[in-house]
């Protein structure tokens, strides 16, 4: 924040990193994504469990809204809230689906894997609390459960967003996409609970990283990259997006999750020292909600059907203009322009954010649906 002249230490940045995860990304992901989107990919009518997701939002709020005056009793209200939600998606896909499992799209499975890591995760932290633990270690404690809960939906988002721009529908990703997400929401959340209770030793977490984050995420990825090199990309907006999302979450996970190539990495800024962690934490957040914001171009070009040129267009400097942002937001040295162009981008959402709700008035006026019934 250099226009206030204020550096924030690795603990302040590692700490709202970890609130970002828990307190936005999730929410938006299951709260918000997976209550649209998880109905239509498997068939339902509806989620299962309608009440959990009305009490998981009530409480989440309630969470939110106390958060900085009693952040123990923030953080247990906004377990129990995602645990509610949770439950909610475990029920729909088991129990509402219409379709086979070897059906399921890679989204689908992000969002089973997400929300079996929760409630893994979700019960621990709320015994922690009760255990009396002071918020500031606590946070420390979930820094791997945080990256698990950043890489599974964000990677689902940029498999399902691939395909989509690509007009590939099943393939290589969709094959493996049970065994990938599966291993990413298991091993990962698993491990970390034994550590804590189970006596296992803390080097198993390096183990963890590897085989529960490292691996599946590359091969995901490398399987991508296979099925793109034989389709075209169609919609240049959400591809470059995705594009982003995909540098930024790789950029993550060299900076945490092989602390042993860049642990030794700081930069030398106006007499500071900003860590690797520091900078991995915020390119995976970074990341995290660059492939969020590909899905709302997605949502605004299949199922709103805005499109044309200058749809593209803006679609394509609002990408730009939000990766200079955050690599200036990120680099110390470029810090000075992050705010003009970050102040941008949220200008280009405010603009999205209009046209939606002036198509959400034109269908209601109209009395059309909102969402198309021809499988587009």
């Amino acid at each position: 924040m250099p226009l206030f002249h204020f550096h924030p230490s690795s603990g302040m940045v590692v700490s709202h990193a970890v609130l970002m995860t828990f307190f936005v990304i999730c929410p938006a992901i299951l709260g918000g994504v997976a209550q649209w989107y998880l109905p239509r990919a498997l068939g339902a009518e509806r989620m299962s469990l309608p009440s959990c997701s009305i009490l998981g939002l009530a409480l989440l709020t309630v969470g939110d809204l106390i958060l900085p005056f009693v952040p123990s009793a923030g953080l247990a209200i906004w377990a129990l809230g995602m645990l509610s939600v949770s439950y909610n998606i475990i029920a729909t896909v088991l129990e509402g689906r219409e379709i086979r499992f070897r059906d399921m799209p890679p989204l689908a499975w992000s969002l089973l894997a997400t929300a079996c890591a929760l409630v893994v995760i979700n019960p621990v932290l709320l015994a922690l609390l009760v255990k009396g633990q002071s918020v500031l270690p606590l946070v420390q404690t979930l820094r791997l459960p945080e990256m698990s809960l950043i890489l599974i939906p964000s990677l689902g988002l940029v498999a399902q967003i691939f395909l989509s721009v690509s007009g590939h529908k099943q393939g290589i990703v969709h094959r493996l996409s049970p065994y990938l997400f599966g291993a990413m929401g298991a091993i990962g959340p698993l491990l970390w609970v034994d550590t804590l209770f189970g006596g296992l030793p803390h080097e198993a977490l390096s183990v963890a990283v590897i085989m529960g984050q490292v691996v599946p995420g590359l091969i995901l990825l490398v399987s991508l990259c296979i099925e793109g090199w034989s389709y075209s990309i169609r919609q240049r907006a959400a591809s470059l997006w995705i594009f982003g999302a995909v540098f930024l979450l790789l950029v993550g996970w060299l900076s945490l999750l092989a602390p042993h190539i860049v642990g030794q990495m700081v930069f030398h800024v106006e007499g500071r020292m900003v860590a690797g962690a520091e900078f991995g934490h915020q390119a995976a957040i970074f990341g995290s909600l660059m492939a969020l914001s590909g899905t709302f171009y997605i949502w605004f070009s299949h199922y709103m059907d805005v499109r044309g040129v200058w749809f593209e267009r803006l679609g394509m400097f609002h990408a730009a203009v939000t990766f200079l942002g955050i690599m200036c937001s990120i680099i110390p040295t470029w810090s000075v322009y992050a705010p003009v162009a970050l102040l941008v981008s949220v200008l280009a959402f405010v603009l999205m954010g209009v046209v939606a709700w002036r198509r959400f008035v034109l269908h209601c006026v109209g009395g059309d649906a909102l969402i198309p019934t021809d499988g587009r």
